[in-house]
């Protein structure tokens, strides 16, 4: 599988855009138009970004041939598992802290998907959301 194949696959089972990653991550959306038609593959910098957005290795994501193709496949079908069992999906990255001002409505959405993640990735998650607001109040470094 190539690697167009791969990220648009995984949008599809997240129900994601792949101008909305792009977009979310930092990259102009015209990247997306040169994955697929192949012209170009992402850096290791944007390719890095979107193997964590989605909660996928980077081997599984950038690596072509049977071996990588099957561990791809395998976490995909996961994938499609939990969203059967109806977990959301949480991008494993916060891309804009600025524009997240929850109403009552996404509150209760957010504690769902709160309610669905590991301690581990909680505690990921809350690290990020420190140093987003450090930055966002001109005290980090």
């Amino acid at each position: 599988m190539t690697f167009w194949e791969k990220f648009y696959s995984l949008c599809v089972v997240s129900d994601v855009k792949p101008n909305n990653v792009a977009k979310a991550l930092g990259f102009s959306s015209a990247v997306c138009t040169q994955w697929k038609q192949g012209l170009q593959k992402p850096s290791y910098e944007k390719a890095s970004k979107i193997a964590k957005y989605f909660g996928v290795s980077l081997s599984q994501l950038l690596d072509e041939g049977p071996d990588s193709d099957n561990a791809f496949l395998q976490s995909l079908e996961e994938m499609k598992q939990d969203k059967q069992k109806g977990k959301v999906f949480v991008p494993h990255t916060i891309p804009d802290i600025d524009r997240i001002n929850p109403e009552p409505k996404q509150t209760d959405i957010m504690k769902k998907i709160l309610d669905q993640m590991s301690t581990e990735d909680l505690i990921q998650l809350l690290g990020e959301v420190t140093i987003a607001l450090q930055r966002k109040q001109g005290k980090a470094e």
